[in-house]
């Protein structure tokens, strides 16, 4: 897990109790952070971050200790990889982020057990 990465989930972990409560908060302040942009420095630097976070995520999906089930893991994987072609549409100033938004919150439904 890269540095950034590191100390956003420290610094979330001082607030949040569990690791899905963490990466739900880190997923809501990245969400957060792009809805409320008001120009593309502000906007590239939170899709910048969102990416990190999914990088991350991704990262510690296909790595060995990950207990969560296999398709679990497969549609959360794909959605990591969705959000990087995305992010880098965004970036070119070819997209909005809205779908980034709508991804983070639907994810951030599960982690915290609601339905859809």
């Amino acid at each position: 897990m890269n540095a950034i990465a590191q100390n956003a989930y420290r610094h979330a972990g001082r607030v949040s109790k569990t690791p899905q409560e963490t990466e739900a908060a880190l997923l809501a302040r990245f969400s957060a952070a792009m809805q409320s942009a008001r120009d593309f420095s502000t906007l590239a630097a939170a899709v910048s971050d969102n990416l990190r976070l999914w990088n991350a995520l991704a990262d510690d999906l296909v790595s060995p200790g990950n207990a969560l089930p296999d398709a679990l893991k497969g549609q959360l994987v794909w959605l990591a990889e969705f959000t990087r072609l995305h992010s880098g549409r965004v970036l070119q100033g070819e997209a909005d982020a809205a779908a980034l938004i709508d991804i983070n919150n639907a994810v951030m439904r599960g982690l915290n057990g609601k339905a859809a």
